[in-house]
């Protein structure tokens, strides 16, 4: 298998350069404007890793996650 790391090299910089470009233009907000009783925070990390290996796994997670 060959890899041309010049043109890797390249699509990692576009991509991590659009990734920055995104979190800057983000809405900044603060917490202070919720109400605490009636706003709950989601976090949801679908990472391969914690899902189906590691010791962070799960075999209840694991089965959430379509194949």
């Amino acid at each position: 298998m060959f890899l041309n790391q010049t043109h890797i090299l390249n699509q990692l910089t576009l991509t991590m350069g659009e990734f920055i470009e995104n979190i800057n233009n983000l809405e900044t907000i603060s917490l202070d404007d919720y109400n605490k009783d009636d706003t709950i925070i989601v976090m949801i990390d679908m990472i391969n890793g914690f899902c189906n290996i590691g010791p962070l796994h799960s075999d209840f997670v694991a089965k959430m996650i379509p194949s």
